[in-house]
């Protein structure tokens, strides 16, 4: 079991780093394979011994506070750069979007979502990890 500590309040997105993690088995062990679970992917490895990675999200939000929010099936603005607006679809699977005008529900901490508060333009104006 591979076991990760979540930080204690919400932090600023920063890039990813790469997790490395070597998994050990005796010989003469009775698997055929070993599958890690984490919150948003898994990976397996199908035979021992063997090797795994899988590719972390598009945007990791690190610079994302000023561009533009682009909801998941809307079209990018017309006259908006590439380098000016940030696809939900390029976004990790858990992200929570507060429009201006929208209010918090339910105030709930998950440290696997990024939430992004919009200001009424559209624009990030802010981008936290919870």
């Amino acid at each position: 079991m591979f076991i990760a500590q979540a930080p204690g309040e919400g932090i600023q997105p920063t890039n990813y780093g790469a997790l490395e993690a070597i998994f050990v088995v005796a010989s003469g062990q009775p698997y055929n394979g070993v599958r890690v679970r984490g919150a948003r992917n898994s990976l397996s490895v199908a035979q021992i011994p063997g090797y795994a990675e899988t590719a972390a999200p598009r945007t990791d939000c690190s610079n994302c506070v000023g561009k533009y929010f682009v909801a998941k099936g809307q079209p990018v603005p017309a006259g908006r750069a590439a380098g000016d607006v940030v696809l939900e679809s390029d976004l990790p699977a858990a992200v929570r979007v507060i429009g201006a005008t929208q209010g918090v529900e339910k105030l709930d901490i998950d440290p696997n979502r990024l939430t992004l508060l919009l200001g009424a333009d559209g624009r990030i104006v802010s981008a936290v990890w919870d």
